[in-house]
């Protein structure tokens, strides 16, 4: 059987060490070039010849690029460089396992029943937004789902499929040995961003941006945010802002040692705004949440995907509620070349020009200087 040998350690931006099989100008140099690449399937190559010359093709094209590279930031990039899945934010299935083994046979039942229960309850919720996820995701109609849960072949065919989601949520993207630290990090920093974004929607949209507050409503939103909050994380902090940690060395000197920090973070959620341009608004806030949940992420102690996915969901909710369609300053949530009109924005071409120019200029600079 082939087993891979452990990976020598190497210390991140924080100053923490983290298995690590490449070199630093391979942390480095890679995002850079993923977001390159990202960015150019859908602004140089969907929008002018997709959206806005109609051509099927480039749309197809487009999201097979995007695919791929998908796929390298979840299972290639990971396999290439050793990370682990603790490094990544992530749970273990064979670590959890292990743990649930080593307990009192009391307490082994006991966590074992709560975790057979946390995926009957993710089983039945991925049951029941499967419509809607399907058709976000995929663009699956909802009646087409409906219809093919009307057979009894089709409703055990979709089960099967949401217990095996639910079981990779449940063993895989949930980390347990750190949950809990995390989530108080999560909550202090929720309870550090929140009220100046209170303040920022009562100054541009006024009291009325309170007005349809619905407690239970804004809860249940919020609560659905947290599994796409977590998932995008998933890709930025667990993807780019652990290559980008790993790709800068940690000083010496503590105020040295805290401008690179600041500046991995910064760097993580620009890449994070990016994503969503041309949602304005929605860049910078992005850009400064990206940046605050790098910044946690960089230490063992906080490093937790569905922690990150609380922050996310709670700010991504109020977010939809502060800046809702009709409000003065509206936010829209919808992005990427195909949320775009099929009339030229050469606003946002030059934008996305620049940054690709910028992006690339630097790989090619990285690649000569850095060591």
């Amino acid at each position: 059987m082939f087993v891979r040998a452990p990976a020598p350690d190497l210390p991140n931006t924080a100053g923490e060490p983290e298995p690590e099989a490449l070199s630093r100008r391979w942390n480095l140099i890679e995002p850079f070039a993923v977001m390159t690449l990202l960015l150019a399937a859908l602004w140089a190559l969907a929008y002018p010849f997709g959206v806005l010359g109609g051509v099927a093709a480039a749309n197809t094209v487009a999201r097979v690029i995007a695919g791929l590279l998908l796929v390298h930031i979840l299972l290639i990039s990971p396999w290439l460089h050793r990370d682990t899945a603790a490094s990544r934010g992530l749970g273990s299935p064979g670590r959890a396992l292990a743990a649930l083994r080593a307990m009192p046979r009391n307490r082994r039942l006991f966590f074992g029943g709560l975790l057979l229960l946390f995926v009957a309850f993710l089983t039945a919720l991925a049951y029941q937004q499967s419509p809607g996820l399907l058709r976000f995701l995929f663009g699956v109609p909802r009646n087409a789902t409906l219809r093919f849960r009307e057979t009894l072949g089709g409703q055990a065919t979709a089960l099967c499929g949401c217990a095996a989601l639910a079981w990779l949520w449940a063993t895989c993207i949930v980390r347990y040995d750190n949950f809990g630290p995390a989530l108080r990090t999560a909550g202090k920093l929720l309870a550090v961003l929140m009220p100046p974004f209170l303040l920022v929607a009562l100054v541009v949209n006024g009291p009325a941006a309170f007005a349809t507050f619905d407690a239970v409503r804004l809860a249940g939103h919020a609560f659905g945010y947290v599994f796409w909050g977590a998932f995008q994380q998933l890709i930025f902090c667990s993807y780019f802002g652990t290559r980008l940690r790993k790709g800068i060395a940690p000083a010496a000197a503590a105020s040295v040692q805290r401008r690179r920090r600041l500046g991995v973070a910064v760097l993580s959620g620009l890449f994070f705004g990016l994503i969503h341009i041309n949602s304005w608004w929605l860049v910078a806030l992005t850009w400064l949440l990206g940046a605050c949940l790098s910044w946690v992420f960089m230490e063992d102690r906080n490093r937790n995907v569905l922690a990150l996915g609380v922050v996310h969901g709670v700010s991504g909710a109020c977010l939809s509620w502060l800046f809702r369609r009709g409000s003065d300053v509206y936010i829209s949530l919808r992005v990427g070349p195909w949320a775009m009109p099929a009339t030229p924005d050469a606003a946002t071409l030059v934008v996305v020009a620049a940054v690709i120019s910028g992006f690339a200029a630097f790989i090619l600079l990285a690649a000569r200087r850095t060591k």
